[in-house]
């Protein structure tokens, strides 16, 4: 069984500096026969197999191929990651579908994206974020809020969130940018693009506080703010884990597809830079089996 293809892709790119970007990660999850074979043992990895999670090969990203499937019931723990080179800005893409389980729609919430932070030794707290998908109380799923924290003094997980109504909880440390104005609800068996850019704050003072978020779907802004201070004294920059499904609340009732997942270090704001227009790969990380 042919594995996952990691690659670093050195590229040269004209924004306001020229810097090194990299691919860690490039895969449309066609080549597996089951989730398992998902996982791998050294490198970067696929770290989490649960079975809430499965392996399809029916309804997924443009008809054929392969993608995964979560079940959502109730409040549980479903992470599947995947792990990062301390990379101190992100950029993801994925196709995403929900549908309703037992409900007319789609109802409860889950943790829809999480990048995980470190501390500057293992004994310090995390800078994390997380994008929510549904809301609290059960009501109809839509892209709720994007979280992080902005403690001196402790983990940072969910402590601030913005909303796509341009609502704020927790700081008044943020310009917006853009946002809808509204929830963004996916439509039900639909397949929607969701392109994330993230990048932690590289101080702690005001004059430092420059962390950003963008989220977009289907090509539309739903929320981009900068000028975040998205991690505190005791975190380090760089997010070293990133997963896909994680935590649902105890009204989480939904099924939710991933498939063609893209991540790197490139800003979202670098023109057209995307797994198609980027050249070959110069290295494997990890060789395929034979």
């Amino acid at each position: 069984m042919e594995r996952l293809l990691l690659i670093v892709l050195l590229i040269s790119v004209s924004t306001t500096s020229t810097y090194a970007a990299s691919l860690p990660l490039e895969d449309n999850l066609d080549r597996y026969t089951q989730y398992s074979d998902m996982l791998v043992t050294n490198g970067g990895k696929w770290d989490y197999t649960d079975n809430h999670f499965s392996y399809v090969t029916d309804g997924c990203a443009g008809g054929s191929g392969g993608c995964v499937k979560v079940s959502y019931d109730g409040e549980a723990y479903y992470p599947s990651g995947f792990y990062l080179p301390d990379v101190p800005e992100i950029y993801i893409s994925f196709k995403m579908k929900s549908e309703a389980n037992t409900q007319s729609v789609p109802e409860g919430g889950i943790k829809f994206v999480k990048a995980f932070g470190n501390g500057f030794s293992a004994s310090d707290p995390y800078a994390n974020f997380t994008v929510n998908y549904g809301g609290t109380p059960a009501d109809e799923a839509s892209l709720t809020a994007w979280c992080y924290g902005e403690s001196d003094t402790g983990s940072n997980d969910t402590g601030v969130c913005l909303y796509p109504n341009g609502e704020s909880h927790g700081t008044d440390q943020l310009t917006w940018v853009e946002n809808t104005g509204e929830l963004w609800y996916a439509t039900q068996g639909t397949w929607h693009t969701v392109e994330i850019y993230a990048k932690h704050s590289t101080g702690y003072d005001p004059v430092n506080f420059d962390g950003e978020f963008k989220l977009t779907i289907d090509g539309v802004v739903i929320m981009n703010a900068t000028n975040l201070k998205n991690r505190g004294a005791l975190n380090a920059i760089g997010w070293e884990r990133l997963s896909f499904g994680d935590y649902s609340n105890v009204n989480a009732d939904m099924t939710v597809w991933f498939d063609d997942i893209y991540i790197s270090n490139v800003s979202l704001s670098t023109p057209n830079l995307l797994p198609s227009t980027v050249e070959p790969p110069s290295l494997l990380i990890i060789q395929p089996d034979e």
